[in-house]
């Protein structure tokens, strides 16, 4: 019997997330019992080009990532929905300052709903050539 193959695909990165900002800011988090190990971790992200609900399960809780801090998504291979909420690998707090990213877009409109403020904010922020 001869054997044969099936070619595997490549894994292409997705559009969807190369869309998406690398940067956010947490808007609420929650946790939730899974099992006797792990923690369903749920956090609705905000960036003005962007609003997600993510979640993930882990082992132990990361007592850094609170509503308000600055987030970066590490993604579970293909984004999948699942009850609403994107699952993902984990989010990582940013250490360190970013120069390419402009915080006025990840104020959330629960803080100023007037957002013609924060763009005017956001162009004097930026420096002139």
């Amino acid at each position: 019997m001869s054997e044969y193959r099936l070619p595997i695909p490549t894994a292409a990165p997705d559009n969807v997330v190369a869309k998406l900002p690398p940067v956010f800011r947490v808007q609420s988090i929650s946790r939730l019992p899974l099992d006797n190990h792990c923690v369903l971790n749920r956090a609705g992200l905000f960036h003005e080009r962007a609003s997600l609900m993510v979640e993930w399960p882990s082992r132990k809780v990361d007592v850094r990532l609170g509503a308000g801090c600055l987030v970066s998504i590490r993604w579970l291979g293909r984004p999948v929905s699942l009850g609403g909420a994107v699952r993902i690998s984990r989010l990582v707090v940013l250490g360190r300052p970013e120069a390419s990213l402009d915080l006025f877009q990840t104020i959330p409109t629960v803080w100023v709903k007037e957002r013609t403020l924060v763009r005017r904010a956001s162009a004097l922020w930026q420096p002139r050539v």
